[in-house]
């Protein structure tokens, strides 16, 4: 995942210097109305499959064609729905080029049924190194093709291509692994059995989509393409933390947690060592997207893209939060409370809204602002229902996520003196400058974690050995 994510960033490096901001709000938008629509695809099925205990390797592969017969009448449906609506989406954002970007991209709907069942299939095994291959191939795919067609002047299309083609191979990747073919059948009981769990997965999953698209939605309507891609730039940033550890989460501490739902001291365990080795790394790149803000826009993006740098201020705290949130809901589904995760989920969305609603005259900030706030009221609740569902005291949950905020805060109190001293020449476009405050940032976070921070240093030290040693489930 970190192989992914980092790969991903230098690519919308290169394609940020290669493409002006409204071609990267452009694919904003789209990716607004394909994102939404995509996460109703599989009703939650997939979620349920892990979840269930079967009771034969038939029985198994009986609910494996039902899913794929549901995935793939769903992504048909879809794909028809983006395709004929295409102008009406683009008349609502006043963007008419968006019409034949979206009628190409509906193209992924019908080709994102390949991964559907294998990609759950070694979800439940714990396969992660097979997962995490698929989905590097699919990463060096998007960046092989996004960069190559940039160069050639192709545009938005660069953009366009690259999704399609990497989500089409990262298809064919999955399927190789898992060693699945599709196959047709469908049995009603076995479905309704699946919905019956999947349903509030399902609910929560298109609350989020829906959810998630509002702060982007009030951005285009309002702001325009240029400022979207000014906050899509912001937002990913702020993301690259948060969204990795969030994927990583919701992939593996699920299936785990599901394991040990009927050990609750176990249990427990794995809940505070997932808090201690996700906030020891997340909490300080917070902050120090904080303190460098500017200059690493500056210097990686481009001055063009400075207006993005105070955006990225509210919105690393969302990257922070995002990266914890998973864990809550892993446990909720995990001891089979999705109905939980679901009004947790509308409570959410309604707050977000509200904020958007109320925020919005402090402009992209105010929106930054409000997904911040709503993000983190409801990730608290969500912890705080964890606490009730697990035998594990509110102190016991938080120590490992406080332990890590003193060091981060001496790190951001230095380097933002030492930034303060610089020339104002040298203030946004020195990649030395950079590069010295970043090695500095790592040096002193790490020592201040082992002087005054020393248990979740060690349960991070042992974290690595096992990442090192493990052979991802194969």
């Amino acid at each position: 995942m970190v192989l992914v994510r980092a790969l991903r960033f230098l690519t919308t490096v290169v394609l940020a210097r290669l493409l002006v901001p409204e071609m990267f709000g452009l694919i904003a938008l789209a990716n607004v109305a394909i994102d939404t629509m995509a996460l109703a695809r599989q009703i939650g099925l997939g979620p349920a499959y892990i979840y269930k205990t079967f009771s034969s390797p038939a029985e198994r592969k009986r609910a494996e064609k039902t899913i794929f017969l549901t995935t793939l009448a769903m992504n048909g449906a879809l794909f028809t729905i983006c395709f004929t609506s295409a102008p009406a989406i683009a008349q609502f954002f006043n963007n008419a080029m968006l019409t034949d970007v979206l009628k190409v991209m509906a193209f992924s709907f019908p080709v994102g049924t390949l991964q559907t069942v294998p990609n759950v299939i070694m979800l439940k095994k714990m396969q992660f190194g097979k997962t995490a291959a698929s989905e590097l191939v699919s990463a060096c795919t998007y960046s092989l093709v996004g960069i190559t067609l940039a160069f050639m002047g192709f545009g938005i299309w660069s953009l366009v291509a690259a999704q399609l083609i990497s989500r089409f191979v990262s298809g064919i990747v999955f399927m190789v692994l898992a060693r699945w073919v599709p196959r047709f059948g469908f049995e009603l009981s076995i479905a309704r059995e699946l919905f019956s769990y999947g349903k509030f997965i399902w609910a929560f999953t298109v609350l989020s989509a829906v959810g998630g698209a509002l702060d982007r939605v009030f951005v285009g309507k309002l702001w325009g393409s240029a400022s979207l891609g000014y906050y899509h730039i912001a937002f990913n940033m702020c993301q690259l933390s948060g969204l990795l550890f969030a994927t990583l989460m919701e992939k593996v501490t699920f299936p785990a947690y599901s394991t040990l739902k009927n050990e609750p001291g176990r249990l427990r365990n794995a809940v505070t060592n997932t808090m201690s080795s996700v906030s020891i790394i997340v909490v300080p790149l917070a902050f120090g997207l904080i303190v460098l803000s500017e200059r690493i826009i500056g210097s990686i993006f481009g001055e063009k893209w400075l207006p993005a740098a105070p955006l990225v201020d509210v919105l690393a705290f969302h990257g922070l939060i995002h990266a914890l949130a998973p864990i809550s809901s892993s446990v909720l589904k995990a001891t089979g409370r999705p109905n939980v995760l679901m009004n947790l989920g509308i409570a959410h969305h309604v707050l977000k809204f509200a904020l958007l609603f109320l925020l919005r005259p402090l402009g992209t900030v105010g929106i930054a602002l409000a997904v911040v706030l709503s993000m983190g009221l409801s990730t608290a609740t969500g912890f705080g229902i964890v606490v009730r569902c697990v035998p594990i005291s509110v102190s016991q949950l938080l120590k490992p996520f406080l332990g890590t905020v003193p060091p981060a805060a001496v790190m951001f109190i230095v380097l933002k003196l030492m930034q303060e001293s610089f020339a104002d020449g040298e203030k946004v476009t020195s990649w030395p400058v950079l590069g010295g405050l970043v090695v500095l940032g790592v040096v002193l976070y790490s020592v201040a974690t082992f002087l005054f921070n020393r248990n979740n240093f060690m349960v991070f030290r042992r974290l690595l050995v096992d990442v090192a040693v493990s052979k991802g489930g194969q």
